[in-house]
């Protein structure tokens, strides 16, 4: 059984800002309602969802993990981010990068 992710109105208000709300919508499926079903997967019944977005938007998108990973992933290579997958931070990195972050955070 695979998983999905279901983005609604306020995820895909945040893609529109950023430029991603096309992207998404390709790499997803758009659903005008939700579709309830029994164990056996035998439809119940249909609800259609409210589309608070632009007219036309879909009220919301389901799509994998992979698939939002993958849009977010060339989104910020697109943007120089340097992106490296399987690899394990380290932990007096992680509290450089803290203190770095706590710094800058300081009033001047």
């Amino acid at each position: 059984m695979q998983r999905v992710l279901v983005l609604q109105s306020p995820p895909l208000r945040a893609a529109k800002a950023l430029g991603l709300f096309d992207e998404i919508v390709r790499a997803g499926r758009p659903q005008p309602y939700l579709a309830m079903a029994r164990a056996d997967g035998g439809l119940i019944a249909e609800v259609p969802q409210v589309n608070v977005n632009e007219p036309g938007d879909p009220p919301f998108v389901s799509m994998s993990r992979t698939a939002l990973h993958d849009v977010l992933v060339r989104a910020v290579r697109r943007h120089g981010v340097e992106v490296r997958l399987g690899i394990t931070a380290d932990p007096k990195a992680a509290e450089l990068t803290a203190a770095a972050f706590a710094k800058l955070a300081e009033p001047i």
